[in-house]
């Protein structure tokens, strides 16, 4: 267990120190070498632990993917899941552009389907409470919103991540949405009641 926690920080160290790379450099142009002069280790300890720089990339991603679940759990609603994403990616920019540009927008895709799918599955469960909805249907129209707030969410990052932007894309997003998913579950347990008469 202390050989666990002694690793832990060692990766937390050498993240950090990319981190504080990356205020002020593109990921291309930094080295091993001032990452391991930045926290302090030599190049050995770093390649016990990681690859290569993309590799340390994705334990970062996936490092703070853990700790954004866990603060998505305790939402409420989508609004505030689309919200909190919208601000996680504000306070991380580095990060999720270099996330874009090193391991891909699929990557992304997958980072941000897996912690959210949950959240938005829940609040359909929730709107369809009392309908006799399919649960393949349930699962169908939680992955159609996902996939297109994911892609409205990756446009943004691609424009910037302007703070005024993500008030306006939000706004757009509750238009869309709102009484929308509850139409189309009416519709949906409507269709299967009709289909067993």
């Amino acid at each position: 267990m202390k050989q666990y926690a002694s690793s832990e920080r060692t990766k937390k160290a050498i993240a950090e120190s990319l981190k504080a790379l990356m205020q002020t450099k593109d990921l291309n142009h930094i080295t091993i070498r001032e990452i391991i002069e930045g926290c302090g280790i030599n190049r050995k300890t770093f390649y016990y632990h990681f690859r290569d720089i993309y590799d340390l990339v994705e334990w970062m991603f996936n490092r703070e993917a853990l700790d954004f679940l866990r603060q998505c759990n305790t939402l409420s609603t989508y609004e505030e899941a689309i919200r909190f994403t919208f601000r996680y990616i504000q306070e991380n920019p580095h990060i999720c552009s270099c996330a874009v540009d090193s391991l891909g927008t699929s990557y992304l895709k997958r980072f941000f389907y897996k912690d959210l799918h949950d959240i938005i599955l829940d609040v359909v469960r929730d709107i369809a409470s009392g309908m006799k909805v399919p649960e393949d249907y349930l699962l169908f129209i939680t992955d159609f919103y996902l996939h297109a707030l994911i892609s409205v969410l990756l446009d943004w990052v691609r424009r910037g991540m302007d703070s005024q932007d993500s008030e306006r894309v939000l706004h757009y997003i509750e238009l869309t949405v709102q009484g929308n998913v509850r139409a189309s579950l009416l519709r949906a347990a409507e269709e299967a009641v009709l289909q067993r008469i």
